[in-house]
Protein backbone atom coordinates (compact mmCIF):
# COMPACT_ATOMS: atom_id res chain seq x y z
CA UNK A 1 0.00 0.00 0.00
CA UNK A 2 1.44 3.36 -1.06
CA UNK A 3 2.11 6.06 1.54
CA UNK A 4 0.56 9.53 1.47
CA UNK A 5 3.73 11.10 0.15
CA UNK A 6 3.98 8.57 -2.65
CA UNK A 7 0.38 9.27 -3.67
CA UNK A 8 1.04 13.00 -3.53
CA UNK A 9 4.27 12.63 -5.47
CA UNK A 10 2.50 10.64 -8.16
CA UNK A 11 -0.47 13.02 -8.46
CA UNK A 12 -1.56 13.43 -12.07
CA UNK A 13 -0.15 16.79 -13.15
CA UNK A 14 -3.30 17.45 -15.17
CA UNK A 15 -5.11 17.97 -11.86
CA UNK A 16 -2.76 20.85 -11.12
CA UNK A 17 -3.75 22.47 -14.42
CA UNK A 18 -7.42 22.00 -13.51
CA UNK A 19 -6.89 23.68 -10.10
CA UNK A 20 -5.00 26.53 -11.78
CA UNK A 21 -7.62 27.08 -14.49
CA UNK A 22 -10.45 27.08 -11.95
CA UNK A 23 -8.47 29.44 -9.71
CA UNK A 24 -8.01 31.86 -12.62
CA UNK A 25 -11.52 31.65 -14.05
CA UNK A 26 -13.58 32.08 -10.88
CA UNK A 27 -12.36 35.62 -10.00
CA UNK A 28 -12.44 36.66 -13.67
CA UNK A 29 -16.13 35.75 -13.78
CA UNK A 30 -16.93 37.12 -10.32
CA UNK A 31 -14.31 39.40 -8.72
CA UNK A 32 -13.57 38.56 -5.10
CA UNK A 33 -11.92 41.79 -4.04
CA UNK A 34 -8.88 40.42 -2.21
CA UNK A 35 -7.16 43.00 0.05
CA UNK A 36 -4.75 45.33 -1.73
CA UNK A 37 -2.01 47.67 -0.58
CA UNK A 38 -3.12 51.06 -1.89
CA UNK A 39 -0.31 53.28 -3.07
CA UNK A 40 -0.34 56.84 -1.64
CA UNK A 41 -0.39 58.30 -5.15
CA UNK A 42 -3.56 56.33 -5.94
CA UNK A 43 -5.12 57.77 -2.79
CA UNK A 44 -3.94 61.21 -3.93
CA UNK A 45 -5.68 60.77 -7.31
CA UNK A 46 -8.85 59.63 -5.56
CA UNK A 47 -8.65 62.53 -3.11
CA UNK A 48 -8.12 65.07 -5.90
CA UNK A 49 -11.26 63.93 -7.72
CA UNK A 50 -13.28 63.57 -4.54
CA UNK A 51 -12.40 67.13 -3.53
CA UNK A 52 -13.77 68.61 -6.77
CA UNK A 53 -16.93 70.66 -6.26
CA UNK A 54 -19.94 69.00 -7.87
CA UNK A 55 -20.38 70.08 -11.47
CA UNK A 56 -16.72 71.00 -12.02
CA UNK A 57 -15.44 71.18 -15.59
CA UNK A 58 -12.81 68.48 -16.21
CA UNK A 59 -10.71 67.62 -19.26
CA UNK A 60 -10.18 63.89 -19.77
CA UNK A 61 -7.34 63.03 -22.15
CA UNK A 62 -8.22 59.48 -23.15
CA UNK A 63 -4.97 58.19 -24.62
CA UNK A 64 -5.65 54.47 -24.23
CA UNK A 65 -4.47 52.25 -27.10
CA UNK A 66 -4.72 48.51 -27.80
CA UNK A 67 -1.32 47.90 -26.21
CA UNK A 68 -2.26 49.61 -22.94
CA UNK A 69 -5.95 48.63 -22.78
CA UNK A 70 -5.52 45.81 -20.24
CA UNK A 71 -3.93 48.14 -17.69
CA UNK A 72 -5.49 51.49 -18.53
CA UNK A 73 -9.06 50.85 -19.61
CA UNK A 74 -10.05 49.86 -16.04
CA UNK A 75 -8.58 53.21 -14.91
CA UNK A 76 -10.76 55.01 -17.44
CA UNK A 77 -13.85 53.23 -16.15
CA UNK A 78 -13.09 53.63 -12.44
CA UNK A 79 -11.84 57.21 -12.45
CA UNK A 80 -14.39 58.26 -15.06
CA UNK A 81 -17.19 56.79 -12.95
CA UNK A 82 -15.88 58.78 -9.98
CA UNK A 83 -15.96 61.99 -12.03
CA UNK A 84 -19.52 61.22 -13.10
CA UNK A 85 -20.52 60.55 -9.49
CA UNK A 86 -19.25 64.07 -8.75
CA UNK A 87 -21.50 65.33 -11.60
CA UNK A 88 -18.47 66.80 -13.37
CA UNK A 89 -18.85 68.21 -16.85
CA UNK A 90 -16.37 66.24 -18.94
CA UNK A 91 -14.58 67.39 -22.08
CA UNK A 92 -12.87 64.36 -23.63
CA UNK A 93 -9.97 64.68 -26.03
CA UNK A 94 -7.43 62.27 -27.41
CA UNK A 95 -3.92 63.16 -28.51
CA UNK A 96 -3.33 59.96 -30.49
CA UNK A 97 -5.31 58.55 -33.40
CA UNK A 98 -5.83 55.14 -31.78
CA UNK A 99 -7.22 56.74 -28.63
CA UNK A 100 -10.33 57.95 -30.45
CA UNK A 101 -12.10 54.57 -30.34
CA UNK A 102 -11.55 54.33 -26.57
CA UNK A 103 -12.79 57.88 -26.02
CA UNK A 104 -15.93 57.01 -28.00
CA UNK A 105 -16.24 53.76 -26.04
CA UNK A 106 -15.99 55.67 -22.76
CA UNK A 107 -18.96 57.79 -23.75
CA UNK A 108 -21.02 54.80 -24.94
CA UNK A 109 -20.15 52.25 -22.25
CA UNK A 110 -19.47 54.38 -19.16
CA UNK A 111 -20.97 57.86 -19.36
CA UNK A 112 -24.23 57.14 -21.18
CA UNK A 113 -25.29 54.18 -18.98
CA UNK A 114 -24.66 56.40 -15.93
CA UNK A 115 -27.11 58.99 -17.25
CA UNK A 116 -24.80 61.44 -19.01
CA UNK A 117 -26.18 63.08 -22.15
CA UNK A 118 -23.82 63.80 -25.00
CA UNK A 119 -23.45 67.50 -25.64
CA UNK A 120 -25.00 68.45 -22.31
CA UNK A 121 -22.78 66.64 -19.79
CA UNK A 122 -19.93 65.33 -21.93
CA UNK A 123 -18.34 66.01 -25.32
CA UNK A 124 -15.52 64.50 -27.37
CA UNK A 125 -13.36 66.92 -29.29
CA UNK A 126 -12.14 66.34 -32.83
CA UNK A 127 -8.75 64.66 -33.22
CA UNK A 128 -5.79 66.82 -34.17
CA UNK A 129 -2.23 65.57 -34.52
CA UNK A 130 0.73 67.01 -32.63
CA UNK A 131 0.74 66.37 -28.90
CA UNK A 132 2.91 69.28 -27.75
CA UNK A 133 1.42 71.83 -30.15
CA UNK A 134 -2.18 70.88 -29.42
CA UNK A 135 -1.76 71.09 -25.65
CA UNK A 136 0.13 74.37 -25.95
CA UNK A 137 -2.71 75.79 -28.05
CA UNK A 138 -5.34 74.41 -25.68
CA UNK A 139 -3.62 75.90 -22.62
CA UNK A 140 -3.42 79.30 -24.32
CA UNK A 141 -6.89 79.34 -25.91
CA UNK A 142 -9.04 76.25 -25.20
CA UNK A 143 -11.97 77.66 -27.18
CA UNK A 144 -9.91 78.35 -30.27
CA UNK A 145 -7.79 75.19 -30.19
CA UNK A 146 -10.71 73.04 -31.40
CA UNK A 147 -13.71 74.05 -33.47
CA UNK A 148 -15.66 70.79 -33.85
CA UNK A 149 -16.50 67.67 -31.92
CA UNK A 150 -15.77 64.17 -33.20
CA UNK A 151 -19.10 64.10 -35.02
CA UNK A 152 -18.35 67.32 -36.87
CA UNK A 153 -20.75 69.48 -34.84
CA UNK A 154 -19.67 73.02 -33.94
CA UNK A 155 -18.51 73.14 -30.33
CA UNK A 156 -20.44 76.37 -29.85
CA UNK A 157 -23.64 74.35 -30.30
CA UNK A 158 -22.90 72.04 -27.34
CA UNK A 159 -24.15 73.24 -23.93
CA UNK A 160 -21.28 71.52 -22.07
CA UNK A 161 -18.80 73.76 -23.89
CA UNK A 162 -20.49 77.02 -22.84
CA UNK A 163 -18.73 77.06 -19.46
CA UNK A 164 -15.28 76.88 -21.09
CA UNK A 165 -13.89 80.34 -21.77
CA UNK A 166 -10.28 80.11 -20.59
CA UNK A 167 -8.05 77.37 -19.20
CA UNK A 168 -8.84 78.69 -15.71
CA UNK A 169 -12.35 77.27 -16.10
CA UNK A 170 -10.88 73.75 -16.14
CA UNK A 171 -10.70 72.37 -12.61
CA UNK A 172 -8.72 69.21 -13.44
CA UNK A 173 -6.82 67.65 -16.32
CA UNK A 174 -6.95 63.85 -16.19
CA UNK A 175 -4.63 62.05 -18.59
CA UNK A 176 -4.48 58.34 -19.30
CA UNK A 177 -0.99 58.76 -20.56
CA UNK A 178 1.33 57.76 -23.23
CA UNK A 179 4.76 59.01 -22.26
CA UNK A 180 4.80 62.09 -24.49
CA UNK A 181 1.30 63.16 -23.44
CA UNK A 182 2.23 63.08 -19.75
CA UNK A 183 5.32 65.21 -20.28
CA UNK A 184 3.33 67.62 -22.44
CA UNK A 185 0.63 67.94 -19.77
CA UNK A 186 3.26 68.71 -17.13
CA UNK A 187 4.91 71.28 -19.42
CA UNK A 188 1.79 72.93 -20.86
CA UNK A 189 -1.18 72.40 -18.55
CA UNK A 190 0.22 72.20 -15.00
CA UNK A 191 1.92 75.67 -15.14
CA UNK A 192 -1.51 77.26 -15.77
CA UNK A 193 -2.58 76.15 -12.28
CA UNK A 194 -4.82 73.31 -13.49
CA UNK A 195 -4.04 70.18 -11.42
CA UNK A 196 -2.93 67.18 -13.46
CA UNK A 197 -3.65 63.58 -12.46
CA UNK A 198 -2.56 60.60 -14.51
CA UNK A 199 -3.00 56.89 -15.09
CA UNK A 200 -0.23 54.94 -16.80
CA UNK A 201 0.96 51.45 -17.60
CA UNK A 202 3.56 50.08 -15.21
CA UNK A 203 6.32 50.39 -17.80
CA UNK A 204 5.98 54.19 -17.78
CA UNK A 205 6.04 54.49 -13.98
CA UNK A 206 9.82 54.89 -13.45
CA UNK A 207 10.07 57.74 -15.94
CA UNK A 208 6.97 59.56 -14.68
CA UNK A 209 7.48 58.99 -10.94
CA UNK A 210 9.66 62.12 -10.52
CA UNK A 211 6.78 64.30 -11.76
CA UNK A 212 4.52 62.73 -9.15
CA UNK A 213 7.17 63.15 -6.45
CA UNK A 214 7.58 66.84 -7.33
CA UNK A 215 3.83 67.44 -7.21
CA UNK A 216 3.56 68.32 -10.89
CA UNK A 217 1.31 65.28 -11.20
CA UNK A 218 -1.08 65.43 -8.23
CA UNK A 219 -2.16 61.77 -8.34
CA UNK A 220 -0.80 58.79 -10.21
CA UNK A 221 -2.52 55.45 -10.88
CA UNK A 222 -0.05 52.86 -12.18
CA UNK A 223 -0.89 49.62 -13.97
CA UNK A 224 -3.48 46.99 -13.20
CA UNK A 225 -2.70 47.09 -9.47
CA UNK A 226 -3.32 50.84 -9.35
CA UNK A 227 -6.58 50.45 -11.25
CA UNK A 228 -7.72 47.71 -8.86
CA UNK A 229 -6.83 49.90 -5.88
CA UNK A 230 -8.90 52.73 -7.32
CA UNK A 231 -11.82 50.36 -7.87
CA UNK A 232 -11.61 49.41 -4.20
CA UNK A 233 -11.63 53.07 -3.15
CA UNK A 234 -14.85 53.74 -5.05
CA UNK A 235 -16.24 50.34 -3.98
CA UNK A 236 -16.85 49.21 -7.56
CA UNK A 237 -14.81 46.06 -8.30
CA UNK A 238 -14.30 45.62 -12.01
CA UNK A 239 -11.86 44.25 -14.57
CA UNK A 240 -8.76 45.33 -12.66
CA UNK A 241 -9.97 43.74 -9.42
CA UNK A 242 -10.81 40.55 -11.32
CA UNK A 243 -7.37 40.53 -12.94
CA UNK A 244 -5.53 41.06 -9.65
CA UNK A 245 -7.67 38.40 -7.92
CA UNK A 246 -6.91 35.90 -10.69
CA UNK A 247 -3.22 36.73 -10.52
CA UNK A 248 -3.14 36.31 -6.73
CA UNK A 249 -5.06 33.03 -6.75
CA UNK A 250 -2.90 31.71 -9.59
CA UNK A 251 0.22 32.47 -7.56
CA UNK A 252 -1.36 30.85 -4.52
CA UNK A 253 -2.17 27.63 -6.40
CA UNK A 254 1.35 27.42 -7.80
CA UNK A 255 2.88 28.17 -4.40
CA UNK A 256 0.79 25.51 -2.65
CA UNK A 257 1.76 22.96 -5.30
CA UNK A 258 5.46 23.77 -4.86
CA UNK A 259 5.21 23.50 -1.06
CA UNK A 260 3.28 20.22 -1.13
CA UNK A 261 5.66 18.81 -3.73
CA UNK A 262 8.65 19.63 -1.56
CA UNK A 263 6.99 18.18 1.54
CA UNK A 264 6.22 14.95 -0.32
CA UNK A 265 9.75 14.77 -1.71
CA UNK A 266 11.28 15.39 1.73
CA UNK A 267 9.10 12.71 3.35
CA UNK A 268 10.02 10.28 0.59
CA UNK A 269 13.72 10.95 1.08
CA UNK A 270 13.43 10.39 4.83
CA UNK A 271 11.64 7.07 4.27
CA UNK A 272 14.53 5.97 2.10
CA UNK A 273 12.35 5.39 -0.98
CA UNK A 274 13.31 8.48 -2.93
CA UNK A 275 10.92 10.36 -5.16
CA UNK A 276 10.03 10.64 -8.78
CA UNK A 277 12.38 13.57 -9.08
CA UNK A 278 15.24 11.96 -7.11
CA UNK A 279 18.61 12.28 -8.77
CA UNK A 280 21.05 9.39 -8.36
Amino acid sequence: MSTWHERLGNLDRRLIYVFLIVGLLVPLIRPIGLPLVIDPMVRAAYGAIDALPDGSLVVFACNVNPGTEAENWPSAVAMGSHLIAKKCKIIVLTLYADGWMYADRFIREVATPLGYKYGQDIALLEFKAGVQNILAAFAKDPVGAFSKDYKGAALSSLPVMQSLKTIKDVKMYYDIVQLESAKAAVAMIEPTGVPVIAAATAVFAPELAPYAASGQIKGFVVGLAGSAAYESLINKPGRATAGMDAQSIGHLVIGVCVILGNIAYGASRRSGKGGAGDVH
